[in-house]
């Protein structure tokens, strides 16, 4: 009984287990972990992750990073939205 407990917590999670560069904003609405040595690049995109939902858990043990050509544009790495994504 208790190996299906520990077990079903971890059925709604995101692993990022190898670096990417993304040139879009990327929806979190489930818990998410970004693994050791691991870097997500948001490349000329003004918002990274986008939470939709509450209760959510984002573990960074890599590294994030928001890059625009137009550095006079603000970057937001990790952003908190509302359900309809406003």
């Amino acid at each position: 009984m208790l190996f299906f407990f520990i077990f079903s917590i971890n059925l709604h999670a995101e692993t990022i287990s190898s670096s990417e560069t993304r040139t879009s904003s990327t929806s979190v609405t489930e818990d998410y972990t970004i693994n050791t040595g691991v870097s997500i690049i948001f490349l000329n995109h003004q918002k990274g992750l986008r939470v939709q939902e509450s209760d959510i858990t984002i573990k960074n043990y890599g590294t994030l990073t928001s890059t625009e050509d137009d550095e006079s544009t603000k970057q937001q790495t990790i952003t908190g939205t509302g359900a309809d994504g406003a």
